[in-house]
């Protein structure tokens, strides 16, 4: 029996809604926390997702303002994005292509900063680095892929490196205008990657299932994956709602959490998204109130973890 059937059937004797059934299960076995670390969201910012244990943005100033708020063995860390430091929109260079490329100005972009970013690292409000979301599939090559990240690493080695990739390439070996782009393996100058993949996680092609037979054949043993599960409400489609939306990611982030609990490969959440772009592209601080409540207490599990180790 699915476990989403059997908290159904335990809440009717204990007289509780499944979906309060759902959140009041949002930790993992104790056992993931050796290996699962991570909780942050696409279009992270610190008014809406100072409960995380891991914030995202392409600037150094909320990351060290989330690293000050910091106590205790509650430790705040910030995760650097790149992907502007690197690449641009291809329509820039060629309007009839979509994308992106690589910056010509790249590299003198990248020094120019590394100073800044040096000092955020060593005061530890920058941890590790986000390099870019779908990166081959957007055009970027793989060859451009795996020299951007071996120069980030090779600056910050202390630092971890992590990027998203679109499903096309690791099946395919195609991107987004067409064009046939291999795929060999994941750079090696990464720590950390992972897919988006909105499949329910209940069907047979499920995101584990992709990770299983396209993502993970393409990591090294060292490699390690975030998943990112939806957090999202898209009220273009049809016939739904915030709440029905609420009540299907709340299922899906369930069901994430139970995977990260059975395999130590996953390091990190990376949810999308966060933010909301109104009307119709809402985000998890919306609120979905109960998807909500399900990753606040994973968050609350995870600093907890993070506390008794450092005591």
């Amino acid at each position: 029996m699915k476990s989403g059937a059997f908290l159904a059937i335990l809440s009717v004797f204990l007289l509780v809604s499944p979906a309060q059934s759902l959140v009041d299960n949002c930790t993992v076995d104790p056992e993931a926390l050796t290996w699962f670390k991570y909780l942050t969201f696409y279009a992270w910012n610190i008014q809406t997702g100072n409960w995380t244990n891991l914030g995202q943005s392409s600037a150094l100033k909320p990351l060290q303002a989330f690293h000050n708020m910091s106590t205790g063995g509650d430790v705040k860390q910030g995760m650097l994005e790149l992907s502007s430091v690197f690449f641009q929109p291809m329509q820039e260079v060629n309007a009839s292509l979509k994308g992106l490329t690589l910056r010509q100005d790249a590299y003198s972009q990248w020094e120019a900063q590394i100073p800044a970013i040096q000092a955020a690292v060593d005061e530890g409000a920058v941890q590790g680095f986000f390099l870019g979301d779908e990166l081959v599939y957007s055009n970027i090559t793989w060859d451009q892929l795996n020299r951007t990240a071996s120069l980030v690493k090779q600056t910050f080695p202390s630092c971890f490196l992590y990027y998203n990739e679109g499903g096309s390439p690791l099946y395919g070996g195609s991107n987004i205008n067409g064009f046939h782009e291999p795929y060999p393996f994941v750079p090696h100058s990464f720590d950390f990657v992972s897919s988006d993949d909105y499949h329910s996680i209940d069907t047979q092609e499920s995101p584990r299932w992709f990770y299983e037979k396209y993502l993970y054949p393409k990591m090294s043993a060292a490699q390690r994956a975030f998943v990112v599960p939806p957090v999202f409400a898209w009220l273009w489609r049809a016939n739904t709602t915030v709440t029905s939306w609420d009540l299907q990611q709340l299922e899906e982030g369930h069901g994430y959490i139970q995977w990260i609990g059975q395999d130590s490969r996953i390091v990190g959440v990376n949810g999308f998204h966060l933010a909301s772009y109104p009307p119709q592209d809402l985000g998890l601080s919306y609120p979905l109130p109960l998807t909500l409540q399900c990753y606040q207490a994973l968050a609350t599990q995870l600093r907890d973890a993070a506390r008794t180790h450092r005591t």
